[in-house]
């Protein structure tokens, strides 16, 4: 008996990447992501090292900074990952338009009375006792409801499309879960 785990934990990629191949979709309440591309480099860095630059540019980097501070932020936390100057001045220039968006607008509006929070740890289990974990991006409050923000930064979203819509709707749902508070799904391609 001591061989039969006791809890089955999936990471919320995995869970998604399982319902995709599974052909049974986000299996989540709620609309469909809406899906915001900024427009960028095409020749900029890419890759896993430029993306966990960007995201942690996201998420260190005040909400109302300005372009030198990202570019300080991009330097500390591109030394810290190993990235080159290339991909630190790129990270610097994609958070910079990202927080420019309108959606991030509202972020730092709902931050300045404490309704936004940024890389927070959630966890749902599912009908089948599962334990999902995942970190979400970006998740704030507007008029009552909890707007969950996934960033991407992949040079060709369609790629894994599918896999990332049900990849934000399930943080949505464990959002929605945990708050007792309606969520929509952002999908950012930045």
């Amino acid at each position: 008996d001591a061989a039969t785990p006791s809890l089955r934990v999936l990471t919320v990629t995995e869970l998604a990447e399982q319902l995709v191949a599974d052909q049974v979709g986000a299996a989540t309440d709620g609309d469909e992501p809406e899906i915001v591309e900024l427009a960028g480099d095409p020749d900029r860095p890419a890759g896993r090292r430029f993306g966990a630059l960007v995201h942690a540019v996201l998420a260190v980097t005040p909400l109302d900074a300005a372009a030198d501070q990202v570019g300080e932020f991009a330097g500390l936390e591109g030394r810290m990952l190993g990235a080159t100057d290339a991909e630190m001045a790129a990270a610097g220039v994609v958070a910079t338009a990202a927080l420019a968006h309108p959606i991030l607008e509202r972020a730092r509006h709902a931050d300045s009375v404490g309704a936004c929070r940024r890389e927070v740890p959630v966890t749902m289990q599912t009908d089948d006792a599962t334990l999902v974990e995942g970190v979400v991006d970006l998740a704030f409050r507007d008029d009552g409801t909890w707007v969950v923000v996934d960033f991407k930064t992949d040079r060709e979203l369609d790629v894994a499309l599918d896999v990332y819509r049900c990849q934000v709707q399930l943080y949505a749902q464990m959002v929605a879960r945990a708050t007792g508070a309606p969520a929509r799904a952002v999908l950012m391609r930045i």
